[in-house]
């Protein structure tokens, strides 16, 4: 089996595998909704007791049988059903992100134009009820008794260019059509990620070493831009402002855990197949 031509590739990979798009999206949230910063007292600590243990254990095991996540299990065969489940999950969470990335992707490709087509109403998606003076994302929804039929008014341009443009969503009479540009767009996104492992152990070092520097850059600028914006100083005092009466909630543990979980990629075939590309006796502990 092939081997990192360097330590540092398999380090590069795993931190690659951890810093992503799901913690830059979802952490925050988590923070803000659990406490501020009391949520990282329970977070630290799963990562300590959860995260970085069941961590190690994939990794070693994988480099021990020199196999990813089905073929390891030939050290127990019982649980070999395990690793078809992770495997088949995989896929699964893989598509989910693709889904994201593709409507990433579709804004970053209008996001050219000028205007911007989600600030005003003169496209062709747009409906009579179009404001762009709304300043926010809700809608002011008024409900018709007499002829039981939703009233939406002051719709803000964002709204109708996700809905119209975007999804194209039809109404619950319609089958719908295929939304020919975000088919494009998921089809170029699984070429990439083709392209970027079809080379396997020769170009994934080099894949992993833009993917996991790119989210510290990201997280770089949204620090500086959040930092400038009105009121970043309230939300400062928020997070350096802990609630801690939020620790005696199990919801703030569980959701801790949840989020080492996830951040920390575990039981995603990941652990195993890095692992499988180590040396036998190198040192993944340390």
């Amino acid at each position: 089996r092939e081997t990192w031509m360097r330590s540092l590739d398999f380090i590069i990979t795993c931190v690659a595998c951890t810093v992503g798009f799901g913690n830059i999206w979802r952490f925050p949230y988590l923070c803000y909704k659990m406490g501020g910063g009391a949520f990282l007292i329970p977070y630290m600590i799963a990562v300590a007791t959860v995260g970085f243990p069941i961590m190690y254990l994939e990794v070693v095991v994988g480099q021990y049988m020199k196999q990813s996540a089905i073929g390891m299990w030939k050290i127990c065969p019982l649980f070999k059903g395990l690793g078809i489940l992770t495997a088949v999950f995989s896929y699964g969470e893989t598509a989910y992100y693709m889904i994201i990335f593709v409507w990433c992707l579709m804004y970053l490709g209008t996001s050219f134009h000028n205007p911007l087509q989600w600030t005003h109403c003169n496209n062709t998606w747009n409906t009579r009820n179009c404001s762009e003076f709304v300043f926010n994302t809700s809608e002011r929804v008024e409900w018709n008794a007499t002829s039981s039929i939703l009233n939406i008014t002051n719709v803000s341009p964002a709204i109708e260019f996700w809905r119209h443009y975007v999804l194209e969503i039809s109404s619950l009479e319609e089958s719908g059509s295929v939304v020919w540009k975000l088919l494009v767009c998921l089809i170029a996104l699984y070429v990439l990620v083709y392209i970027c492992m079809w080379k396997g152990m020769i170009w994934l070092p080099k894949v992993s070493y833009i993917t996991g520097t790119l989210p510290y850059l990201l997280l770089t600028v949204l620090l500086v831009m959040g930092a400038t914006k009105e009121g970043a100083l309230n939300g400062i005092v928020y997070y350096l402002n802990p609630d801690l009466n939020k620790l005696l909630s199990l919801e703030v543990w569980y959701s801790a855990v949840c989020q080492v979980m996830f951040s920390c990629a575990i039981g995603l075939t990941i652990w195993p197949a890095m692992g499988s590309y180590n040396t036998f006796h190198q040192n993944s502990y340390r």
